[in-house]
């Protein structure tokens, strides 16, 4: 195998396989387009538009988004989606809102972050 074979063997970013993840007006990721109808089945957590997923606007707050956020992990993680999530969770906030009062989007735990080596 060629050296620049395995570059392209690798090279398993494609943009449009994804979503804007969008909390609170900031576009604070992506999501995979084949999980779409599992966060459908989630009830009214999500806005979900053609081109993004928006939390819903009602988590205002920093602790009401990682409680929202919090149960969608723990229902992925229970029927199979999400594997190995800790209970470590980190602080994720845009950094235009980090003046704001509660400028936090929501924590993450770090088994919500996928890892590639």
């Amino acid at each position: 195998m060629s050296f620049l074979d395995r570059i392209n063997e690798n090279n398993v970013w494609h943009p449009e396989h994804f979503r804007h993840w969008v909390v609170d007006g900031c576009r604070v990721g992506r999501i995979r387009h084949d999980l779409v109808p599992q966060l459908r089945k989630l009830g009214d957590t999500f806005v979900i538009e053609d081109d993004a997923v928006h939390l819903h606007p009602r988590f205002t707050t920093f602790s009401s988004r990682s409680a929202a956020m919090d149960d969608v992990l723990r229902r992925l993680e229970e029927d199979g989606i999400v594997k190995g999530r800790r209970s470590a969770a980190q602080a994720a906030q845009a950094a235009a809102a980090a003046t704001r009062r509660d400028a936090g989007c929501r924590a993450r735990t770090r088994s919500s972050t996928p890892w590639r080596p």
